[in-house]
């Protein structure tokens, strides 16, 4: 496993050796499928999965997200205010249990059973109210709260509030557009959810002076790291023994002050 990078209230950290994790940090790491399991384990991760899930939206992401959670046999509550959609959503949507309600309305949320469900995710087109509906299910007792916003100071600032995950459509349409406007043979993969750092992949020049030198004596600069190394059909999670060959594609973590600096260094 290799820890890649950590969110921390509104810092972004690519962790180095004396770097430590605390709590309420968001850890984004790379590992074998394998050893998820172990990972699990030290993290002390839930080890039941959701049973039970409230939806805030019966848009087109709402309903789809119902869907996709019934078929995993997940008891999903979708939560919406307009009473014609509402009927429209019973009759297309097999195993969910659709509510004509609004989101604060907490006398119906507490009957369906708000307190201890597993997640509650507001999926509407209004970011604030999808913040505040999250933040009361959890002050209700949802274990968890996922909320889609938009501008990227509720990205940053929800998660500080108390809200577990934010999703952001532009951060989404950004990391797509990000992977047509790098140099050749580096693309932009994505943008972390919770801070400004990106995941680029370089593919390794034949001329690199890196090349065959075991990692732990690349000064990798500052603001990167390397979080995976795939060689053909192996894919590599590097420790400092590791090495780099013509071809590799490369995955680096790497804040945005630090991407031209890793692009010079690995090109």
């Amino acid at each position: 496993m290799v820890v890649t990078a950590i969110a921390r209230k509104h810092r972004t950290i690519i962790p180095r050796g004396e770097d430590t994790i605390e709590e309420g940090d968001i850890v984004y790491f790379v590992c074998h499928k394998p050893d998820v399991p172990a990972i699990d384990y030290l993290f002390e991760f839930e080890k039941h999965p959701s049973k039970t899930v409230f939806i805030l939206g019966g848009g087109g992401v709402g309903a789809a997200l119902a869907r996709k959670l019934a078929g995993l046999g997940i008891c999903v509550k979708l939560i919406e205010h307009n009473a014609r959609l509402c009927e429209r959503l019973a009759e297309e949507l097999d195993h969910v249990a659709v509510l004509n309600a609004e989101g604060m309305d907490m006398d119906t949320l507490q009957h369906e059973g708000i307190e201890g469900c597993d997640a509650y995710v507001a999926v509407t087109q209004d970011e604030q109210t999808n913040i505040l509906c999250s933040l009361l299910a959890k002050s209700y007792g949802a274990k968890r709260a996922i909320a889609i916003v938009d501008r990227h100071e509720f990205v940053t600032l929800a998660p500080s509030l108390g809200v577990d995950a934010c999703v952001s459509p532009r951060l989404v349409t950004a990391s797509a557009i990000l992977k047509y406007v790098r140099p050749p043979g580096v693309t932009s993969l994505a943008t972390l959810e919770h801070g400004n750092a990106e995941v680029l992949e370089i593919v390794m020049p034949t001329a690199s002076p890196v090349l065959g030198r075991p990692l732990k004596d690349i000064d990798v600069p500052e603001g990167a790291v390397i979080g995976i190394i795939v060689r053909g059909s192996e894919v590599v999670i590097p420790s400092g023994e590791d090495h780099l060959e013509a071809g590799d594609h490369v995955i680096v973590f790497a804040l945005p002050e630090a991407i031209p600096r890793i692009e010079r260094f690995l090109k």
